[in-house]
C-alpha cells in the first residue's frame, strides 16, 4: 500500500524506500536516494494499533511530539538529532528527517565472539566509552537527559559512538519518553503485582549514569550486572528473577553464580567498588572515568558449549 509524502519539496512512496529498521513507535527508512546521508524515520499511528489504549497513547505522543520538535534544543556533538520534520494534516508529526550513521551498534561490545573476531580488545572499548561519557557530560550541562538508554540507541561510526533515537529525551517542560526495562535505574521504577515494571519518577543525570554503568559492566564482563543464577537456598526471602534488579541482588551478591564465561574477577578493585555500590543500589555517583585506564586488556580465547541448564566454556590455547 503506498504511503506518499512531501519529502523536500517532491512526492515520495515511502514504502518504495529501502527499510532499515523498525521499532516499537518508528519505522526507518534510507533516503539516501533522495537525499544522500540521510534517512527517514516514519513515526506509527493510532491506525497501526488494534488496542484502544495504545491507540490513545500513540495520538497523545504525536501530539506532544509536535510542540517538543518545535522547542527541541541544539544539541552537543556526537547526538544525531532531528534535522526536518514531516507533518500530516499540518498539526500531526508524520516523520522526521535525520542524519544516516553508518557502523554497528554499541552492542557489539558485550558480544564475546564479535568482539575476539574482530580482535575489539579492552583498550578500544574503554575508549568508546571515554567519548561516551564525554557525551553524556555535554548533554547533562544543556540540561538535557536521555532517559531510555540502550547499547541499540549508540551507533559506532569510523570508532566514535553516536547516540541516536533522541526525539524523546528529556529537556523543559518535556518527560522523558519511554524506557528499556535492562537499562533503567531501578531505583525510579515500581513492579505491579502483575509483575510489569512502571517508571514512577522523572529521569535525571543520575539515572542516565546508571544506564552507562550498566551498559560498560556488560563491555568488560560479558555478563548483565543482573544475569547469572540466583540460588533460592542462599536466600531469605523467595526472589523471582524479574525483582532482582529492584532488590539489587546483582552478580556480585554471594547467592548469585557467575557464567563461566564472565570476567567480573578481572576488574580492577577501584572499579569493582563502584559497580558493586552502584547494582546494590548504594550510591549513585557519576562514573569515575579515569579509572577505565586499569582495565586489564587481555580476551581470552574460549569455545563455549552447549549443557543442559545453561553454558560452559573450556579454554584453548
Amino acid at each position: 500500500m503506498a504511503h506518499m509524502m512531501q519529502v523536500f519539496g517532491e512526492s515520495v512512496d515511502i514504502s518504495t524506500l529501502p527499510l532499515l529498521g523498525e521499532g516499537g513507535t518508528a519505522w526507518v527508512y534510507d533516503l539516501s536516494s533522495i537525499a544522500p546521508g540521510k534517512v527517514i524515520k516514519v513515526f506509527k499511528t493510532s491506525r497501526d494499533f488494534a488496542e484502544k489504549e495504545a491507540q490513545r497513547l500513540v495520538t497523545e505522543r504525536l501530539e506532544e511530539l509536535l510542540e517538543r520538535l518545535k522547542a527541541f534544543p541544539e544539541l552537543p556533538p556526537g547526538v544525531a538529532g532531528p534535522e526536518g520534520i514531516i507533518l500530516e494534516r499540518g498539526n500531526m508529526v508524520a516523520a522526521v528527517v535525520l542524519r544516516k550513521v553508518s557502523g554497528y551498534s554499541l552492542a557489539k561490545l558485550s558480544d564475546w565472539t564479535w568482539r575476539r573476531d574482530k580482535r575489539f580488545g579492552v583498550e578500544k572499548v574503554k575508549n568508546i566509552f571515554l567519548q561516551l561519557g564525554s557525551i553524556w557530560s555535554a548533554l547533562h550541562r544543556l540540561g538535557l537527559v536521555v532517559g531510555d538508554v540502550k547499547p541499540d540507541n549508540v551507533m559506532i561510526e569510523q570508532n566514535k559512538p553516536i547516540v541516536i533515537d533522541v526525539e524523546g529525551v528529556q529537556f523543559g517542560k518535556f518527560p522523558g519518553r519511554g524506557f528499556t526495562p535492562e537499562y533503567v535505574d531501578p531505583l525510579i521504577c515500581t513492579l505491579t503485582k502483575k509483575g510489569e515494571l512502571l517508571a514512577s519518577k522523572t529521569f535525571s543525570p543520575e539515572t542516565d549514569w546508571y544506564s552507562f554503568g550498566v551498559m560498560l559492566f556488560e563491555a568488560l564482563t560479558f555478563v548483565h550486572p543482573y544475569g547469572g543464577t540466583l540460588w533460592a537456598s542462599k536466600c531469605s526471602t523467595r526472589v523471582e528473577p524479574h525483582e532482582r534488579p529492584l532488590k539489587g541482588l546483582s552478580v556480585f551478591s554471594d547467592a548469585v553464580s557467575v557464567p563461566k564465561f564472565a570476567v567480573v574477577n578481572k576488574l580492577p578493585q577501584e572499579l569493582t567498588e563502584y559497580f558493586r555500590g552502584l547494582f546494590a543500589h548504594e550510591h549513585r555517583k557519576h562514573f569515575p572515568l579515569e579509572t577505565l585506564g586499569r582495565v586489564d586488556d587481555k580476551l581470552k580465547r574460549c569455545v563455549f558449549h552447549a549443557v543442559p541448564g545453561g553454558l560452559s566454556s573450556s579454554a584453548y590455547l
